[in-house]
């Protein structure tokens, strides 16, 4: 356009053929803006397109299972109504409940022993991932949250506990084979200075392996017969049992 108004402007060209070509080349800019607006509308489209094409698609933020399904087929979704129950089989929490008087000896971050009925007697460690601030007002127990090792023999749903050291106590325990039975006392042979063995009542605490604790009746460095059995041994002498 500009070769041509140089040689309008020399009179080599008519104002006629000059206005001709200035027309031809707005339609050609014309043309060029309608398609340029053509292809912005088409690429709209396309993005369009495939926002609701990916309405269509469903994508966890990790690889999972899917444990329950709650919506049928050709119902509409809405915004904040589940559709699917996903677990990660890796990752499994178990929740406890701790009494409001035991609560400050669980401690975030703190490793806790762990036994699930689904494993039977095997303990495997938890680590304990939070604590929920606020107690039931009703039961009056804290929820304490355990993340689990990853294990395939834990699903979710199981019954598990955990343990919580409180600290620790000296107690006096005696092996199981020591005790007798006496209706709804409990007893243990007690051998004296004099090698003679005589029948002594105690009170009896938590049981733990094959020895039991005793809360009274007993005084330490006391010997006695760790092998009663049936045998009456009172006022017997024992020798070095």
């Amino acid at each position: 356009m500009q070769r041509y108004r140089m040689l309008y402007d020399k009179k080599s060209v008519s104002p006629h053929e000059y206005d001709e070509v200035k027309a031809r080349l707005a339609a050609a800019k014309a043309r060029r803006d309608a398609a340029h607006a053509n292809s912005e509308q088409a690429e709209a489209a396309v993005a369009e397109a495939n926002t609701a094409v990916g309405f269509t698609r469903i994508r966890a933020p990790f690889d999972g299972l899917v444990v329950a399904k709650l919506i049928d087929p050709g119902a509409m979704a809405a915004p904040g109504v589940p559709l699917l129950i996903i677990e990660d089989p890796r990752r499994f929490r178990l929740e406890v409940t701790v009494d409001e008087s035991q609560i400050a000896a669980v401690r975030p971050g703190a490793e806790v022993p762990v036994t699930l009925d689904s494993l039977g007697s095997q303990v495997i460690t938890g680590k304990v991932a939070q604590i929920v601030p606020a107690a039931d007002p009703a039961s009056r127990t804290f929820t304490v949250k355990i993340d689990l090792p990853s294990n395939p023999q834990v699903r979710s749903g199981i019954f598990g506990r955990a343990g919580f050291p409180l600290g620790e106590r000296q107690s006096m325990r005696v092996p199981q084979t020591a005790l007798l039975h006496r209706g709804q006392l409990d007893a243990v042979y007690v051998v004296g200075k004099d090698e003679v063995a005589s029948l002594r009542y105690v009170t009896l605490g938590k049981a733990g392996g094959n020895d039991v604790e005793v809360l009274s009746g007993l005084d330490s460095g006391e010997r006695i017969v760790a092998q009663a059995g049936d045998r009456e041994l009172s006022g017997k002498r024992v020798g070095g049992q």
